[in-house]
């Protein structure tokens, strides 16, 4: 299933702002322009930042994993580089869930926490986004903000990348309780399926 010019999408940013409906404009493999909307501006969206964007196509409805690249006021659009893509009866949704949220990272023996955005989630780990440099196989602690209230767990970096101006970071999420497990399952389950609501909302469904 591919994003076709046209489509009615929704949008989510970690500003916190309620998703949002936007229009694609163009596609081209794994670039996608959307209508630069009021709601752009008022979550505050800069280059880099990730985002997620649903849709539907043939009542399937699937969701995106992307990041900003370009904001063109003048032409009215947001450019964004698709990083991965999943339908939602996927059995792997649960998985790796795109999200867009903010989180907080301290690494082992320090205190200073560092800002830091969530890419995907899943019961076993996440992908992060950080304008900081951290090193494959240390041991952190991110506090994340899932909705209203803040989560914390203890990770490992198992594997890091460069993504233009910031840094892609993979982890393995080091659980010390089931409590914390279980509410990360809830809260996956949940966010797939309003998202799940939302896009059938702006496409009539």
């Amino acid at each position: 299933m591919k994003l076709e010019a046209g489509a009615a999408v929704s949008v989510r940013h970690y500003s916190g702002i309620r998703p949002f409906k936007s229009i694609v404009n163009e596609v081209k493999e794994d670039a996608v322009t959307l209508k630069l909307t009021r709601e752009f501006t008022a979550a505050g969206i800069s280059e880099g930042d990730p985002i997620t964007v649903g849709y539907a196509l043939e009542r399937e409805i699937s969701i995106c994993s992307c990041t900003v690249v370009s904001i063109n006021s003048k032409a009215g659009a947001i450019g964004l580089k698709i990083d991965s893509a999943d339908t939602l009866m996927d059995k792997r949704i649960l998985d790796r869930f795109p999200v867009s949220l903010y989180a907080e990272v301290r690494l082992k023996d320090s205190s200073k926490r560092n800002t830091i955005t969530i890419k995907n989630l899943s019961i076993g780990g996440m992908q992060i986004s950080s304008q900081n440099e951290f090193t494959e196989g240390q041991d952190i602690e991110i506090n994340a903000f899932l909705d209203k209230n803040v989560v914390t767990l203890k990770a490992e970096i198992v594997w890091k990348t460069k993504n233009f101006s910031r840094f892609d970071y993979g982890l393995k999420t080091l659980y010390t309780n089931y409590n914390t497990r279980n509410y990360i399952k809830l809260y996956l389950q949940v966010l797939r399926d309003d998202e799940e609501r939302i896009v059938k909302e702006i496409n009539n469904l």
